[in-house]
């Protein structure tokens, strides 16, 4: 039991790691800093960052972002 327990212990840790904060730019010149994406919608992505949570649509973003998510 206790091994499953470790198992699951460092399974939260590699995922919570992947889930690194970065800068996102739009097309516009918007700048979203230290974002995390919080989850990947049809149209767009939305970003957690220091001042809220913003939807950010596909169309918005650089090209080699869309690809990305």
């Amino acid at each position: 039991m206790k091994y499953c327990r470790t198992i699951v212990v460092i399974l939260a840790v590699l995922f919570a790691s992947l889930a690194l904060s970065e800068d996102f730019k739009t097309t516009n010149g918007k700048v979203y800093k230290d974002a995390t994406v919080s989850r990947i919608e049809g149209d767009g992505i939305v970003l957690k960052t220091g001042a809220g949570i913003s939807k950010v649509y596909f169309t918005e973003l650089p090209q080699e972002v869309q690809e990305r998510f």
